[in-house]
């Protein structure tokens, strides 16, 4: 199910992000990311948090700033739907561009 993020699942992007970046955020960055007023994020909850998505939105432009899945639940199209749930809410709000930039080796994010 894909639902609205909340600093409450602060810690469960942190644990995904270390197991796709170990550089990746904390659960103090993520929480202060989903405290901000321009944050808009969604997270894909199967019984826990399994991937996620987190923007921001600034009158009518949004960048995505991180997305990730799980290792243990890719190759399921959960980045996209994550992206169809945020691109829904972008146009409702008025957004008119969307950037989301990655890294020139990340075949998976490049075709996302």
């Amino acid at each position: 199910m894909i639902r609205r993020a909340t600093v409450d699942d602060a810690a469960a992007i942190a644990s995904i992000e270390d197991r796709v970046d170990p550089d990746g955020w904390t659960a103090a960055t993520a929480a202060r990311h989903l405290s901000g007023p321009l944050c808009q994020a969604w997270v894909v909850d199967e019984d826990g948090v399994v991937a996620h998505l987190i923007t921001t939105v600034v009158t009518d432009e949004a960048e995505v700033i991180t997305v990730a899945v799980d290792p243990d639940h890719r190759r399921r199209g959960l980045a996209l739907a994550l992206l169809d749930a945020a691109a829904s809410a972008w146009a409702a709000a008025g957004v008119r561009r969307a950037f989301l930039e990655v890294h020139v080796d990340n075949a998976g994010a490049r075709a996302l």
